[in-house]
């Protein structure tokens, strides 16, 4: 029997997080965050982080920080959220072990702001450091005391001068905060912290001594700038070849599949964001790019694209903005996470405008198919409906007839399937050709041909013919000899 009640993390803003006790269901939950709950899936544990999924639309103050592994901020969550435990196909409580884990992950409240477009991430309880210093007596103290008042003149200087003057002084400010933030914690003898002392700007004196030994700053710069477009490139390319994860939580947890079943969850929501993203992009008010599905496709793979996509239809039955067509495709692709899980990668973009981007998914779909036999009979008699509606030879040189193949029958098609099209047209003169100065492949026949002929049925190719397999050849039987009587 499933629980009633959950066990949960609740992080507030600028507020220590908390365990709280909280009924189970969807309600629950978006009561709790203060609006639809999107699920977001950035551990290896088995937890999800649930927040509201317009906090930050519609103004909600910045909470926590998310970073990487290396520390590095890559989003940072709006409003209040939760972090619960993931079930074998629903939310469920965090263990105790987990609960502490996640309690010291977000203990500290954290102010955001936003300086010269770069967002600041600050904790809310003082930073040790400065106080310390001031209550140490010695020369470490006073030198230290002694270069954050040069730094003070330095800044308020700094304030007083142009915009371009602010910027030509910018690395070296950055460099100085740098140096007196090492010395918050740097261990300096007596002597040492002395002789730096006797000088009137000793932080002048270090800042220029490290501009002069900086010798391999740029390659530095140059291997960063290399090294991370690497990795980029790697993490894109690993998660383009991530499969969709084809089975449920419960399946994955007998099988020992949770991490996979985890992380192609985790894939599943930065796909809806990265489509979401893309619709913003390439949607003016009116029209949508027929390129907006692209980069998605390339970073996600078609598979995962679709399953959002279809994912988001089938949440939405109701919504008859969604054309019969794209919720009858939508019925073919299957998923087998419980809803919970699939709210949070449903799309929240408009209908409308979502429909249209699944068509030009579809679309992408389909030029990547072999071609069937059917798409060569629609090809043959679309190139045969347009060679009898001619009234005059449209050859350059005015002797045949001629309709272009279709660029989408090119590109899906190899030379196997040309043959199969050609051979389809009852007319001797029949040939498949390019142009001189016209962009395409082209049918053409002869003036004189007979245009009312019906096409033919297509030819099985030698290939084919190949592959089935020869029929065995029946044993002749043969009448048995006459024997003479033995005598």
């Amino acid at each position: 029997m499933e629980p009633n009640t959950m066990n949960v993390l609740v992080v507030e803003p600028e507020k220590k997080p908390y365990a709280k006790e909280i009924p189970t269901g969807l309600e629950s939950l978006q009561r709790e965050v203060g609006g639809n709950i999107e699920a977001i899936y950035p551990y290896e544990e088995p937890a999800a982080i649930l927040c509201d999924e317009e906090g930050k639309l519609n103004g909600k103050p910045l909470n926590r920080a998310l970073r990487d592994e290396d520390g590095d901020i890559y989003d940072a969550l709006a409003g209040t959220f939760l972090v619960v435990g993931l079930g074998e196909d629903n939310f469920t409580s965090l263990s105790p072990e987990l609960m502490d884990r996640f309690y010291q992950e977000f203990e500290t409240p954290e102010r955001f702001q936003m300086v010269n477009g770069k967002l600041i991430v600050t904790p809310v309880q003082e930073i040790p450091g400065a106080d310390e210093w001031k209550n140490t007596d010695g020369p470490c103290a006073d030198l230290y005391e002694k270069m954050a008042s040069e730094q003070d003149k330095y800044r308020n200087w700094l304030k007083s001068q142009s915009p371009a003057e602010v910027l030509n002084h910018a690395y070296e400010y950055t460099i100085r905060e740098d140096i007196l933030m090492a010395m918050e914690d740097l261990e300096l003898t007596d002597d040492q912290a002395q002789a730096l002392l006797d000088s009137p700007t000793p932080l002048a004196d270090v800042y220029r001594y490290f501009e002069k030994a900086e010798t391999g700053h740029m390659d530095m710069i140059r291997e960063s700038i290399e090294n991370r477009a690497d990795d980029v490139l790697n993490a894109q390319k690993a998660l383009r070849m991530l499969p969709v994860y084809p089975h449920t939580a419960a399946y994955a947890k007998e099988h020992g599949e949770l991490e996979q079943y985890r992380t192609s969850n985790r894939a599943n929501v930065q796909c809806k964001e990265a489509i979401e993203a893309a619709l913003r992009k390439h949607f003016d008010g009116m029209r949508l790019h027929p390129d907006a599905a692209k980069d998605v496709i390339q970073a996600y793979g078609i598979d995962r694209v679709m399953l959002v996509l279809a994912n988001t239809v089938q949440l939405h039955k109701w919504d008859d903005r969604y054309s019969s067509r794209n919720k009858a495709w939508a019925e073919t692709i299957p998923d087998y996470n419980s809803d919970e899980v699939r709210y949070g990668y449903s799309l929240n973009s408009h209908p409308a405008v979502l429909n249209g981007f699944i068509d030009s998914v579809r679309q992408e779909h389909q030029r990547h198919q072999p071609l069937n036999q059917e798409d060569i009979q629609a090809e043959a008699e679309r190139i045969m409906e347009e060679l009898r509606g001619l009234e005059v030879p449209n050859s350059p040189n005015g002797t045949h007839f001629m309709a272009r193949v279709s660029p989408e029958f090119l590109s899906r098609g190899g030379s196997d399937a040309q043959t199969k099209l050609l051979s389809m047209f009852p007319f001797r003169s029949a040939a498949m050709t390019g142009m001189k100065d016209r962009p395409g492949i082209y049918i053409t026949i002869l003036s004189s041909e007979d245009r009312s002929k019906a096409l033919r049925k297509p030819r099985t190719s030698v290939r084919d013919h190949l592959k089935q397999e020869p029929k065995q050849a029946e044993k002749k039987t043969t009448a048995p000899k006459n024997r003479e009587p033995e005598r």
